[in-house]
């Protein structure tokens, strides 16, 4: 009876185990079936219009300066002062540094003194040539005397007026003392610090001068949109818009083209379309020049732009859509 009763005990397992299994399966299956339903997606429907979409070429650009000059001096001397800060914006004609004065001052005053004499020499001079040549008429005196006095005069002239040459230098180089911006733009850092003893013509600039307004982006386009480019831009030129930030925006959908098409009609009958108007920080170039794997573009801000890339778009005309 003892083994009987094992036996059945045994038995009974694999049954026990089948059914806890199917139990759990129909657990599973019961919780599965209970996830709700996905919501239906509202379809819009919109009539479809024909309209004019623009091609429109975005590629990456780099920021750089239009000009970018290297201010150096034009007299020796030591730099006094220096009157501005590093990376501020200057103004064509804006003092930036002021070099020793005194010497160029005294060089100037001794100018003046020797004009003064020479003016003083050739006032009498003239004055004697004019008496010799009343002489010279009245047959008083020789001819190879009126010659002398007649010489005398035309080289007290000359003098006078190497003496205002003379005044004019120095006086261009007492003005060099101060050392002005040529152009207007952004300063760079300052190289030659107050104290140091610079020379004309030297080669190490005081500092360096970008222009920034405006600014210029250059920027390559592949050339298989080479035709489109030539077809278009012949027409009077392209219109360049620029982004700053260096990494180029998504670009638009053909249906938000055609609904913003739609919506403002481009007029395209020289050949030229508006600039994209992609966002409150985009600029529009005010002109812009395309080559086989290139193109140009002037942006009329450069705060907005000054940095390390842009992203330009150009559109090059238009397709029906």
């Amino acid at each position: 009876m003892t083994g009987l009763q094992l036996h059945d005990r045994r038995a009974s397992l694999p049954l026990y185990a089948a059914a806890l299994l199917g139990s759990f399966v129909f657990t599973a299956c019961a919780k599965k079936q209970e996830r709700p339903a996905r919501p239906a997606a509202t379809v819009a429907v919109a009539q479809a219009r024909r309209a004019s979409v623009p091609y429109v070429i975005e590629a990456n650009g780099v920021v750089a300066p239009m000009q970018s000059v290297a201010v150096t001096p034009q007299v020796d001397g030591i730099i006094t002062s220096v009157a501005f800060q590093e990376g501020q914006e200057v103004q064509r004609g804006q003092a930036l540094f002021r070099i020793d004065a005194r010497p160029y001052e005294n060089a100037y005053e001794q100018a003046l003194a020797v004009l003064s004499r020479d003016s003083a020499t050739w006032v009498n001079a003239k004055q004697n040539a004019d008496r010799y040549r009343q002489l010279l008429a009245a047959k008083v005196i020789t001819p190879q005397e009126g010659d002398v006095q007649l010489t005398t005069a035309a080289t007290s002239e000359a003098t006078l007026r190497s003496d205002r040459a003379a005044v004019a230098q120095a006086k261009f180089n007492l003005d060099n003392t101060v050392v002005r911006a040529p152009i207007s733009g952004k300063t760079g850092s300052l190289l030659v610090k107050q104290g140091n003893l610079v020379h004309a013509g030297g080669t190490t600039p005081l500092v360096v001068i970008n222009q920034v307004r405006p600014i210029l982006v250059r920027f390559a386009i592949p050339s298989s949109q080479l035709p489109l480019v030539l077809q278009y831009g012949s027409r009077g030129g392209l219109e360049v818009a620029a982004v700053p930030g260096g990494v180029a925006p998504a670009s638009p959908s053909i249906d938000s083209l055609a609904a913003e098409a739609t919506a403002n009609p481009i007029q395209d009958r020289q050949g030229r379309s508006g600039v994209e108007r992609g966002g409150a920080s985009r600029n529009s170039s005010s002109g812009g020049n395309s080559g086989a794997a290139g193109g140009d573009g002037v942006a009329g801000d450069g705060a907005a732009l000054d940095g390390a890339g842009a992203c330009g778009g150009a559109r090059v005309g238009q397709r029906a859509g």
